[in-house]
């Protein structure tokens, strides 16, 4: 099962393990969630320009994303919505494959 892992502050996500729809490289669930991941990451870092750090370790199938603590309250807003999308997109997954993908809001009370 993928597991994907939201700041209850929508200041990043983590994302492991993989989904067992089907065989790696080959799972829909999987392609799903990291292009909908891929895609947060690029809007955030590369078309806001917004800093950000990014670990993927492909071994452990892991992804972890987190936008930088140091930038002014407008930034942070704006890449939370764009995280919060991301959340969306993995909820409406998780409609179409319930059994193969877990999401957790880490920190909220």
């Amino acid at each position: 099962m993928t597991k994907v892992i939201v700041n209850g502050d929508y200041s990043g996500f983590k994302i492991t393990g993989h989904s067992g729809y089907s065989e790696a490289g080959s799972d829909i669930v999987c392609a799903a969630i990291s292009s909908a991941a891929q895609l947060c990451i690029i809007a955030v870092t590369e078309v806001m320009n917004i800093p950000a750090e990014v670990k993927a370790d492909n071994k452990e199938a892991m992804l972890h994303f987190k936008i930088s603590d140091n930038i002014n309250e407008e930034l942070r807003n704006s890449a939370s919505c764009i995280i919060k999308a991301f959340l969306i997109q993995c909820e409406s997954i998780k409609e179409d494959y319930p059994d193969f993908i877990d999401i957790i809001l880490w920190g909220c009370n």
